[in-house]
């Protein structure tokens, strides 16, 4: 019998239920404008850099925004959090 077919015929343990909690629409609406507006935020920079400053200061906030994006990644080395 393969792995699969183990896993499938198994049914000892029963299947998950994900339920929400009433959260208010006032805390959900404004969540939601702090990750959209994020997003808008960082496009907006990048569209407005591009049309106003010169080539090499337009490079400069692209590489900057590489930098920041991956500065979280470099606190995690080889699983251990430094």
């Amino acid at each position: 019998m393969s792995k699969t077919e183990e896993t499938n015929g198994n049914l000892s343990s029963p299947p998950a239920v994900f339920t929400s909690k009433l959260v208010s629409p006032i805390h959900t609406f404004f969540a939601m404008i702090l990750w959209l507006g994020s997003v808008h935020l960082i496009v907006l920079l990048i569209v407005v850099s591009f049309l106003l400053l010169p080539l090499h200061k337009y490079l400069m906030v692209l590489g900057m925004l590489v930098v920041l994006m991956f500065t979280p990644l470099m606190r995690i080395v080889n699983g251990a959090l430094h």
